[in-house]
């Protein structure tokens, strides 16, 4: 089994690259979920109903997949009825969102389709910390902090090499957050033929082999673009 990094605008050409954001009005949120462990934040705060939003276009066409701060994210009405159909694994939820509006930019797609707010499960597929190259930011003159055996957080990641799972950790979901890297989507490669089956918009994949990145060094790209499916 391979698996991939869903990339949220990975490049400006992606197709339906669409974007959310919570109206002023109905943005409520409540508590992140912690490490019962460490005692950590694991999560983004949770968004919390009503789900009213407004859509930002990058593309001549909607997303089916469309993404926005935290960690909740929205999917078509036709990507809900052909994950029901198919048995994928790894969202749950599937509440209705009220589109309240939408900024086009330079592109006319007409009205949205119906949208619906999902969330990931959160797995306990592990990273390979040694494997992936992962080093964790110190300040000078700081002391290395331990790492939680629970949430595997020794503090703010710096840079990895690549990602690697402990082997035998995969939960068997489609779409899911790993303990050791919890703020991003990675998916199975039944979750990359059901994209590529059915031609979903807006769900750019990367190998995890190939997700590099540094974040105190802005010479080194975080997004490699020569590695994109």
């Amino acid at each position: 089994m391979r698996f991939y990094l869903l990339r949220q605008r990975p490049n400006d050409d992606t197709i339906g690259d669409t974007q959310f954001w919570p109206t002023d009005d109905c943005h409520n949120t409540g508590d992140a979920l912690h490490c019962p462990a460490c005692g950590g934040s694991i999560s983004f705060l949770k968004w919390l109903p009503p789900y009213h939003v407004e859509l930002e276009m990058w593309s001549p066409v909607y997303g089916d997949a469309v993404y926005g701060s935290g960690e909740a994210f929205l999917v078509s009405e036709r990507f809900t009825i052909l994950w029901r159909e198919h048995g994928l694994k790894g969202l749950s939820d599937f509440d209705p969102v009220k589109v309240v509006d939408v900024d086009q930019q330079w592109f006319t797609a007409g009205k949205p389709p119906k949208y619906f707010k999902v969330c990931v499960s959160r797995s306990r597929t592990t990273v390979d910390h040694q494997a992936s190259g992962l080093e964790f930011h110190v300040e000078p003159g700081e002391q290395i902090k331990p790492v939680c055996p629970e949430c595997l957080t020794g503090g703010p990641i710096e840079r990895w090499q690549r990602i690697v799972f402990v082997p035998d950790t995969w939960s068997g979901d489609d779409i899911f957050f790993v303990r050791g890297l919890s703020d991003s989507y990675f998916v199975s490669e039944r979750f990359r033929d059901f994209v590529n089956k059915f031609k979903l918009t807006n769900c750019s994949l990367l190998p995890i082999e190939k997700f590099a990145g540094d974040l105190y060094n802005p010479v080194r790209p975080y997004w490699p673009p020569d590695t994109a499916m």
